[in-house]
């Protein structure tokens, strides 16, 4: 861990995020999973965008976004997201589709060890907006710890 990087943590610890579990009706001719706003997915969904063929060595994200909500889902394959409150910090494995990971604005995120099947589905409450991404690390951590108003 970098001297200025947050704690590492379960992800309970972190404000913000949560996984959930998705519906699965299997049967001998396959699987189907499913998402629904307003049961599994809170928020509308304004996006839907695909992450894939990304070098196991390579890190996506590095972003905080202002009022984006995600809802993560490794469709195939596997990776890992990093969630960081700017209090604490967690790594969650995602490696099936039955199950998605919830990120709140706020909350730092980073994608790294990426499977080579794998395909990275993500349910976005707002069309791309670049204004509502943070970048720099640091300020985000500044920007956290704020005092609420």
């Amino acid at each position: 861990m970098a001297p200025d990087q947050t704690p590492e943590a379960p992800l309970a610890d972190v404000r913000g995020c949560r996984l959930v579990t998705l519906p699965d009706n299997t049967d001998q001719r396959g699987s189907l999973t499913v998402l629904e706003r307003g049961r599994q997915v809170d928020f509308p969904i304004e996006r839907v965008f695909f992450v894939h063929g990304v070098p196991r060595e390579a890190v996506r994200g590095l972003h905080m976004h202002r009022e984006l909500h995600e809802f993560i889902v490794a469709a195939t394959g596997s990776f890992e997201v990093v969630v960081d409150d700017g209090f604490s910090r967690a790594r969650v494995r995602l490696d099936r589709p039955g199950q998605a990971l919830h990120v709140e604005p706020g909350v730092w995120t980073e994608f790294a060890d990426f499977s080579p099947d794998a395909i990275c589905l993500v349910l976005a409450s707002a069309p791309y907006e670049l204004d509502d991404y943070l970048w720099d690390y640091d300020e985000f951590v500044r920007t956290a710890r704020l005092p609420a108003p």
